[in-house]
């Protein structure tokens, strides 16, 4: 039994509709991407093949795709249970007892939807607070995004490595460390990631002024700076 009974179905009727409209000369084909549901019909899923085939064959879309239809094999295509042809659609209906028999099947081990293991590293860097500033909703939302979506990318199959950047070697925290230097005799007040933040804020307000006073350009480098 498939993990992805949606996706089996759509890969065989495309597959099946390809290997038919080779036999028929055509080098159009389609990807399972195109395979849309039938809007007025429960179950039921279709492809544009007519309107493929129409200027090669000739002929007008829905005799393009009743040509196709003869020709194919439909048990080969997962959980159909008949075809037709709509308006130049080529259409299947899903066999509906077998396929949610396997949906629900699937659901109750949480096997729906997983994919096989692809053997592939991939990298997830989520949440990386800013180190000098304080910690607020936004970082508890990213790091709920960012598991979630690796969670999602481990269940399809990749081979998900997370990591959190801690930042902590740049000019942001040589300026937060130089301010904390010059007030270490005092008594941190309030939130720990409040208190660094402040520090921060008026350090780097000083060192801008301080910039300003020297006649440095606002895009003047760290050397620049100490060589003044």
């Amino acid at each position: 039994m498939t993990r992805d009974p949606l996706g089996a179905l759509k890969s065989s009727f495309v597959d099946e509709v390809n290997y038919v409209m080779g036999q028929l000369g055509s080098s159009a084909r389609f990807s399972p991407l195109q395979v849309s549901r039938v809007q007025r019909e429960i179950c039921s899923y279709g492809l544009p093949v007519g309107f493929k085939l129409a200027k090669e064959l000739g002929k007008d879309p829905s005799s393009s795709a009743e040509e196709v239809l003869r020709r194919m094999d439909l048990s080969k295509v997962a959980y159909a249970s008949d075809a037709y042809v709509e308006r130049g659609y080529l259409n299947v209906r899903v066999e509906r007892r077998r396929f949610f028999g396997d949906v629900i099947r699937l659901a109750a081990g949480e096997e729906l939807g997983r994919g096989e293991r692809r053997g592939i590293k991939i990298m997830v860097e989520h949440t990386s607070v800013n180190p000098v500033h304080p910690l607020h909703v936004g970082s508890g939302r990213n790091a709920v995004i960012g598991d979630s979506f690796s969670r999602i990318l481990n269940f399809l199959g990749w081979d998900v490595r997370r990591h959190y950047l801690v930042n902590d070697c740049n000019m942001q925290v040589a300026i937060l460390a130089a301010g904390r230097l010059r007030v270490r005799d005092l008594k941190p007040k309030g939130k720990i990631d409040h208190w660094f933040g402040l520090i921060y804020a008026i350090s780097n307000a000083s060192l801008e002024i301080w910039r300003a006073k020297m006649g440095l350009p606002s895009d003047s480098k760290v050397e620049d700076w100490v060589e003044t």
